[in-house]
This record gives C-alpha cells, structure tokens and sequence, in this order.
C-alpha cells in the first residue's frame, strides 16, 4: 500500500488489459536465470528492492495476479521459458497453513492439473513462514525480522 513502486500509467488503463500472470521484464534471456520465484501481492516489492539493493541479476520474479480462476496456461507458457532451472519457488509472507500455498501447490503437485509433469517434472518449492495459528506473529520487529528472513532465503 502506497508503495513508490506501485504504480500504473494512465494507459495502462485505457489500451492495457488485465494481465493474470506477469514475467521478469528483466529476463527476455532467460538462459541468465538461475531460479524463478513466483509469488503474489506484495511480497513481489519486497524481492524487488532487495534484488536491486543487492545487484541480483539471475534470480527471475513472476507474478501471479490472478489466483483463481488459475491462469494454468499463462504460468506454464512462462515457467517453459526457464528451461534451464530446475526448480521454481513459491514465495509468500504469509504462514505456510495460509495464503496462497496449499492452493497453488495442488497445481503443481498433481492434485489438480500435475503442471509439475507438464514442465519436465520440475517441482514448486515453498519459501516462507511455518505454520502458525494467526496470519501475523502480533510484533512489528518479529515481523521485519521474519520478513527479512524470507527475502534472504529467497534470493539466496
């Protein structure tokens, strides 16, 4: 919310289109990318500072925009890019029982669709909190701390 990096331009409303899935405008080579996160919302701010903070340049970052209906299509398209990495990553700042995981983790895992097949039988990893009993851990620094926990993880 009010982050200096969320924006959108005046056409973006008027010639764009909703875009469920959106990919590393960095990575038109994907062949320089040594891992893809995917993650929604505003996590995706997060990695971007820190990866631009710390001149990370092979990790790709693709938004999910869309959780449901899932856009299955546009993130296989995109995920078949990467050829060369063997894994893709969820992220999310959420705990692991919460968020989006266990539901885009059906997709993968071959609950719904098996897109783990589908990609080489490549699999989603998960990066974020463990499993807890409420959404946030109830103290601002704790959170920063998990917060940058997570961030590490994840562009490590």
């Amino acid at each position: 919310l009010r982050h200096p990096l969320v924006t959108s331009t005046v056409e973006d409303f008027s010639s764009g289109a909703f875009q469920e899935v959106i990919d590393d405008p960095r990575f038109v080579e994907t062949k320089k990318a040594r891992k893809v996160l995917l993650c929604s919302g505003k996590i995706y701010y997060d990695l971007l500072v820190a990866q631009t903070e710390k001149s990370i340049t092979d990790v790709a970052l693709v938004r999910v925009e869309q959780l449901y209906p899932w856009p299955e299509q546009q993130v296989l398209d995109i995920l078949s890019r990467y050829d060369q990495v063997k894994e893709f990553h969820w992220v999310q700042e959420e705990p692991r029982n919460m968020g989006a995981w266990i539901f885009v983790q059906a997709f993968f895992g071959g609950g719904y669709r098996n897109m783990s097949e589908k990609l080489g039988n490549r699999v989603l990893q998960y990066i974020g909190r463990g499993t807890g009993a409420a959404p946030s851990v109830g103290s601002a620094k704790l959170h920063a701390k998990d917060q940058a926990g997570i961030i590490a993880e994840a562009l490590k």
